[in-house]
């Protein structure tokens, strides 16, 4: 079903990308089993659930803090004019070393290895279906003028978070893919020539 807004084809990408993401983690962990899902490469690194878990873990921060700045931004009348908008420097800077982190193939660097809940996969899912519905609340706001404080000092605009959200759950789902296609991977029934055309 083709996504309708009156924001810019922007915001309708990064749903687009949540939608496609959430399809391709069903198809890669359809009948799993728990120790599947845990399983890790020899080499060490996360498996498929530490993955998921830390997406899912990571997108709840931001559905705390965004949902009430994006209300606010419509008390405060703060509409899109042009239904476009862009990122700051330093957003689009999170976001392009998100985007090109080599650590992915093994484990995202600087982070310690997350502890996979029993219901990871279902967690995973609604956890995207609620970013998915935030994001359609922000729907013609303006979100380089909405500033939101992620901690520490600096002040995001919600375009940077929306985006940055978006490029570290991509990142994350991009690690169980690897994990998925490694050779040593139990019960692995994917082809290479598919494996080969999947993108988040």
């Amino acid at each position: 079903m083709p996504i309708v807004l009156r924001q810019d084809v922007q915001l309708a990408r990064l749903i687009s990308r949540i939608e496609r993401g959430v399809l391709r983690v069903k198809q890669i962990t359809n009948g799993m089993s728990d120790d599947t899902l845990l399983w890790r490469p020899p080499e060490g690194g996360w498996g498929i659930a530490h993955f998921l878990e830390h997406a899912t873990h990571n997108a709840q921060l931001y559905l705390e803090r965004l949902p009430p700045v994006i209300k606010h931004g419509r008390r405060r009348r703060k509409f899109a004019e042009n239904g476009k908008w862009k990122l700051s420097v330093p957003g689009d800077i999170v976001r392009w070393t998100v985007s090109s982190d080599p650590g992915v193939r093994t484990t995202p660097r600087f982070t310690r290895m997350p502890v996979p809940s029993s219901d990871v996969c279902s967690r995973f899912f609604v956890t995207q279906s609620e970013i998915a519905k935030m994001l359609r609340s922000a729907d013609g706001l303006s979100l380089d003028t909405i500033h939101c404080r992620m901690g520490g000092v600096v002040w995001w605009r919600l375009s940077d978070c929306f985006t940055i959200l978006v490029a570290r759950t991509q990142r994350s789902l991009v690690g169980a893919k690897t994990v998925r296609e490694d050779p040593d991977f139990p019960e692995s029934t994917t082809a290479q020539s598919g494996r080969a055309r999947t993108k988040y």
